[in-house]
């Protein structure tokens, strides 16, 4: 630490404590000057209505000048705290090569603190700084960390204990009970799985932002260029661009490593961090300081007195995870903070954007903006996610998907589940000029809103609860009962998660059920089915599902055959005529091994052929609770009839078999007692 001004201030707020007993060193380097060392609490230098709105200042840098601080002052030997100072028995310590050493007692509210030079072995003669007080509350924040602030080119290091082994502390404690302050990283959320000496780098391990995802991510840049074919290969500009993303890529993720040690160190709580560990590399690419834009600090963003005030900038350059970090703290003024500017030209009443966030409407269509609506979507679903946990107990909480616990079309909870909190509960992008890549980082962030039942409407799409009625007709927007088919991927994946938060038990996506256009001239492409049955994954309340005459094919029977194995409840599948041909129906085959509880298959019409019959064949045995089974209009021939009754005797439960070109083997088990037997 190497002071210039009292504004030359180096703090530890990721070493925050509420509790217990505490101590740290400081070694004095260079004895020029002045230098002040003790605790400050995490509202410290925050607007505050004791204090008034004034600005960051002497005043407010030098500790102890004000009831969020406390201090032992070097050059008088005195201890510091709101202006006023007293003298504890303790002077000229500030010499080269002298250990201060400083504890505190948060039990008793008192601060101890002792010196002398490193050449002599220490007794350890504790002096009393401050006898009581010293302890967080409502009024000063919730924790206290160290600190060290200095004038006229004082120099000095600390030593919080975290590598006893190289860097032992000097003095012994005040008692056995007293730990290196290095121990509050173990207790603090945000650390739980650091080590005393390789805290950083494991925290740096936990947010997925060390040197080895660097290694990971360059390792794919590769494989996907050594994966294309050789005159692309050599192909120059190709190589230039991999060679672009492969620097771009160690710029983001050391920008990002950057950002987020800052936020530690100024006090970032663990899902603070995990929001900006949980961001993609690219998003720090070009990104501006928030000192570029505003004129508070990111201690003043993560400390609990930010809610003071009314007024606030949000930063438009600055990582969308870190606009968040801004917006969470908007959100956590408890209405407080009333208005927002947005650059220049937008000021906004916070009013105007939660809960219905109409992107067009309140002018925050433009592709600048679009950092700042991705921020203020990841810190409403975030805010929300720690109002519904702080709501209902772990122990009674219901399960994610039950739709007892999940908030009412209104925007408002059921009583004695989440709370009406501000946050983000509708979400209108239609019209927006964001990028391509935003967009679907937004469009990521509606859908987990979704899931975790905060966000109730996208688009103007909203989903009834009417298991009475079937689910096309449950699907509105704008008030009016939508058409399925017109549904963007985006869309239909919002449909879809509202679906699994309502627990959907039936759905049919036939033509007939999601479109206007006669089955039989309605085609649907591999990348329409993709998205169609894609989001069915899901949906896993699910236990009856049709896709009859959906004309997937080949292609679409891939996307069948990922998302059954999510689908265990189900009991009836129809994927009738869909002209899988043998193929498809060797690939759905192995995905419904898991569905051991299916009773209705319906595969008729489909051209599966003798190979995607024996296919068939092969798992019928382990779907004993069958009962019907169609696959009649296959052309499966003697060969694939064979095979179907080869299986037969697993089935004990099989009430209706629906079968052409019956063979000679069919009419033995006919004879031998299943008359229900259909050709």
């Amino acid at each position: 630490f190497l002071s210039k001004s009292w504004g030359s201030i180096t703090a530890a707020p990721f070493l925050s404590i509420s509790s217990g007993r505490f101590h740290f060193e400081v070694e004095v380097c260079k004895a020029e000057g002045v230098v002040a060392v003790g605790f400050e609490a995490n509202g410290f230098r925050t607007t505050h209505p004791d204090l008034g709105h004034q600005p960051r200042g002497p005043v407010l840098d030098a500790i102890g000048n004000s009831m969020f601080s406390w201090a032992i002052m070097s050059k008088s030997g005195q201890s510091h705290h709101c202006t006023r100072s007293d003298y504890f028995g303790m002077t000229g310590w500030l010499q080269v090569g002298t250990v201060l050493g400083v504890a505190v007692d948060l039990e008793q509210g008192c601060m101890l603190a002792t010196a002398c030079p490193t050449s002599i072995s220490s007794v350890s003669d504790w002096h009393t700084v401050f006898k009581t007080g010293l302890s967080p509350s409502s009024e000063i924040g919730s924790a206290l960390f160290p600190v060290i602030s200095g004038v006229l080119g004082a120099e000095v290091k600390y030593n919080f204990g975290n590598d006893p082994a190289s860097r032992p502390m000097l003095h012994s404690p005040p008692s056995d009970d007293y730990k290196p302050i290095s121990a509050a990283l173990f207790l603090n959320g945000g650390q739980a799985a650091a080590s005393a000496d390789s805290g950083g780098l494991q925290m740096l391990h936990s947010l997925n932002i060390s040197s080895e995802k660097l290694l990971q991510s360059l390792n794919e840049v590769l494989q996907s260029h050594g994966a294309l074919d050789d005159e692309s290969f050599n192909d120059d500009q190709i190589y230039k661009e991999r060679l672009n993303e492969v620097l771009d890529m160690k710029v983001c993720l050391t920008r990002k490593q950057e950002d987020v040690v800052m936020l530690l160190a100024d006090g970032g709580s663990a899902e603070q961090l995990q929001v900006c560990g949980d961001a993609p590399p690219r998003d720090f690419l070009a990104r501006l300081l928030i000192g570029q834009e505003c004129s508070y600090t990111w201690r003043q963003v993560l400390s609990g007195l930010f809610k003071y005030r009314t007024f606030t900038v949000i930063p438009l350059g600055c990582a969308p995870c870190q606009i968040a970090l801004v917006w969470g703290a908007v959100l956590d003024s408890e209405e407080a903070i009333k208005t927002v500017s947005l650059g220049d030209d937008r000021v906004l009443e916070v009013s105007e954007l939660l809960p219905n966030l109409q992107i067009k409407q309140s002018g925050l269509h433009f592709l600048k903006f679009e950092h700042a609506v991705l921020g203020l979507l990841l810190a409403s679903n975030l805010f929300l996610k720690a109002q519904s946990a702080a709501a209902v107990p772990p122990t009674s909480a219901p399960q994610p998907c039950d739709p007892a616990c999940l908030p009412a079309e209104s925007g408002h909870a059921p009583q004695g589940c989440l709370k009406a909190v501000p946050g983000v509960t509708s979400v209108d992008l239609r019209s927006c000029e964001f990028s391509s890549e935003r967009v679907a980082q937004l469009h990521n962030s509606v859908v987990a809103g979704c899931y975790a039942g905060f966000i109730l409407s996208f688009n103007g799409l909203i989903v009834e609860h009417k298991e009475d009625l079937p689910f096309h007709k449950c699907v509105k927007r704008d008030g009016k009962e939508e058409v399925l088919s017109r549904l963007d991927k985006m869309d239909w994946d919002f449909v879809m998660a509202r679906a699994a938060v309502y627990l959907w038990r039936t759905l049919d996506l036939s033509p007939d059920a999601i479109s206007t256009i006669p089955s039989s001239r309605r085609k649907l492409d591999s990348s329409t089915v993709g998205f169609y049955i894609g989001g069915l994954a899901t949906v896993v309340s699910l236990t009856s599902l049709s896709l009859r005459m959906g004309n997937m094919g080949v292609e679409g029977s891939r996307y069948v055959a990922e998302c059954l194995p999510s689908l265990s409840s189900l009991s009836i599948l129809d994927l009738g005529s869909n002209c899988l041909e043998g193929c498809g129906c060797t690939t759905i085959a192995t995905a419904l091994l898991p569905l051991t509880g299916l009773c209705d298959l319906l595969l008729d019409q489909n051209n599966m052929g003798s190979d995607g019959a024996a296919a068939i064949s092969m798992i019928l045995p382990s779907l004993s609770m069958l009962r019907k089974l169609h696959i009649q209009s296959n052309n499966i021939k003697a060969a694939g009839g064979t095979s179907i009754a080869l299986a037969l005797p697993f089935l004990t439960n099989l009430t209706e078999l629906e079968i052409s070109h019956p063979t000679a083997a069919m009419h033995c088990w006919t004879k031998a007692g299943w008359p229900w037997l259909q050709c």
